[in-house]
């Protein structure tokens, strides 16, 4: 019991000793939810309890709207204040992460984060319980929005489930992928990734919302969005002489490049020496490409029919090779690609029907 009693006892003393104020001196302004303050002589950085003001310019961060105007309101009230108070919450740990004091803050009476809030120059964030103030200061964040102050000067007030706030909300997603419809270039990953980026830096400004739209439009492209992959069949038929030759290419291509081609050549006769002549003019030419890496080629003989088929990755092949065996490679290679309209115009100047 004496040991119940005890517990009891330190319990009651730490919530009541978690509940007082103490008197701080300010050393130094940080931002609009941290300052320095002397407890006890020594320097310590303190974190506003319950609230979380838009970042200022510092290190690797940007700066966030409304960052400095929330960063200089509030040293400026901390350094008009005749008297600082600290008062930790019993409910909320002493230290966050970082090592930083967790503390509501009174400036001459007056509850900082109160002030903060009902301005618009903080919003309620990071309450893990029922801290004291922490209720009053939601009420004072649901008023700052509905009249737009500070930070909110943009938001709109409705339901999260109303098709029109959320048409709002993300109405610049919808902007950028109508664009990207339009021009024929969807490339999802590249859109979520760029858009998760970028949004959140500027969710706050009307202006810096359209910014956000030229940084993804440009960003898009800029870089290029690799699209589905297509196909392209071209083929052509020659009977000559008791000699019949078809011919088959399948090209693949993502954007207006080419990444691979299939090609399927027949010759069909009955004269044993006509075929014996192709197969040793087709093993002379990809005699060159044998060790070429991602350039297959297979020729077969079955009764009175030649088949020749090649496939060629250009997605990975080094073209440079290609060129190096047989220069004329680079009236269709630029900048180690193949742009489809190339190998289109090249094979109809052959004869070939191409289809897309």
């Amino acid at each position: 019991m004496k040991k119940i009693f005890f517990l009891l006892c330190f319990l009651f003393y730490f919530n009541v000793h978690a509940s007082n104020k103490f008197d701080v001196k300010l050393d130094k302004c940080v931002d609009g939810d941290t300052a320095k303050f002397l407890i006890n002589g020594e320097s310590k950085t303190v974190r506003f309890l319950s609230i979380n003001a838009p970042e200022i310019q510092h290190d690797d961060v940007m700066e966030e709207f409304y960052g400095n105007e929330s960063s200089e309101y509030t040293c400026k009230l901390l350094k008009r204040s005749s008297s600082i108070k600290l008062q930790y919450d019993p409910k909320s740990d002493k230290f966050d992460k970082y090592g930083r004091v967790l503390a509501w803050v009174f400036i001459d009476d007056e509850l900082l984060q109160k002030k903060l809030v009902s301005k618009g120059y903080a919003e309620v964030k990071y309450v893990y319980d029922d801290y004291l103030y922490s209720e009053e200061l939601k009420s004072l964040e649901d008023i700052a929005k509905k009249k737009n102050l500070g930070m909110w000067s943009d938001y709109t007030v409705s339901n999260d489930n109303d098709f029109y706030f959320l048409l709002n909300k993300y109405y610049v997603f919808v902007i950028i992928f109508i664009v990207i419809y339009i021009i024929k270039r969807i490339c999802f990953k590249k859109v979520w990734f760029i858009f998760f980026l970028c949004y959140n830096v500027f969710r706050r400004s009307v202006m810096k919302k359209y910014l956000f739209v030229v940084l993804m439009s440009g960003t898009l492209l800029l870089t290029g969005c690799d699209s589905e992959e297509k196909t392209m069949t071209c083929t052509r038929s020659v009977n000559r002489n008791s000699i019949s030759m078809d011919m088959k290419y399948t090209v693949k291509y993502s954007g207006k490049n080419v990444t691979k081609i299939d090609t399927v050549e027949k010759v069909v006769s009955d004269d044993k020496s006509t075929l014996d002549f192709y197969k040793s003019k087709l093993d002379e030419s990809y005699e060159d490409y044998k060790d070429i890496k991602y350039y297959e080629n297979e020729i077969s003989v079955d009764g009175n029919t030649l088949t020749s088929t090649t496939s060629i990755d250009y997605s990975k092949i080094d073209t440079d090779k290609l060129i190096q065996i047989d220069s004329s490679n680079k009236k269709l290679i630029e900048d180690g690609k193949i742009n489809i309209d190339t190998i289109k115009s090249y094979y109809e100047s052959l004869g070939i029907t191409c289809e897309k």
